[in-house]
């Protein structure tokens, strides 16, 4: 599951404390479903440039990188938090000393701006192949040059374009988180 992003420039809106509380609710949710995982989308959320001018919609396509990065961090961080608390909890024999214990914050995901990051996955290795150059890993489309006699109808056109490419990039992500 993941966080709704705030809205707008002023965090004391209904809106924007009714996505507060939502984000508590499923924050909650996921920790006692071990199933869900509640994804943060810090970097989303600290590169402001990405949002049209009335800083509430996000451009078409500058934001999918940073959703893809900030599901696959957590999926890579949930993997190692599991990883490492087996093998604190087990001894040299292989045979554990004692029994591994949920903490309340289990599956909900922080992070931390290092470059020691390791990136293990949620999946095992040897279930994976290597990443191939996915269409949502490609640099966009330069945009098209539009004169001024069809500024008006151009930028429409662009516009369903770009929509039409997050929409196209979105389907294939999900396509592909599904099928691995």
């Amino acid at each position: 599951m993941s966080q709704v992003l705030p809205r707008g420039m002023h965090m004391d809106s209904t809106l924007n404390k009714n996505i507060a509380m939502y984000n508590d609710n499923v924050e909650k949710l996921c920790l006692e479903d071990d199933r869900l995982f509640y994804i943060r989308h810090r970097l989303l959320s600290q590169e402001r440039s990405l949002y049209k001018p009335d800083r509430i919609h996000i451009t078409p396509d500058a934001g999918v990188s940073l959703l893809v990065a900030d599901v696959k961090r957590t999926l890579r961080h949930h993997e190692q938090s599991v990883t490492d608390t087996s093998r604190q909890h087990s001894s040299r024999s292989g045979q554990q000393t004692r029994p591994l214990r949920k903490t309340s914050r289990e599956n909900t995901v922080t992070y931390m701006q290092s470059d020691r990051y390791a990136p293990p996955s949620r999946f095992s290795q040897a279930h994976r192949n290597p990443a191939p150059l996915l269409p949502w890993n490609q640099s966009p489309p330069a945009p098209q040059r539009r004169s001024h006699w069809n500024e008006r109808q151009g930028s429409r056109w662009s516009e369903a374009q770009d929509k039409r490419h997050a929409i196209e990039t979105l389907m294939n992500m999900m396509k592909d988180f599904l099928s691995h």
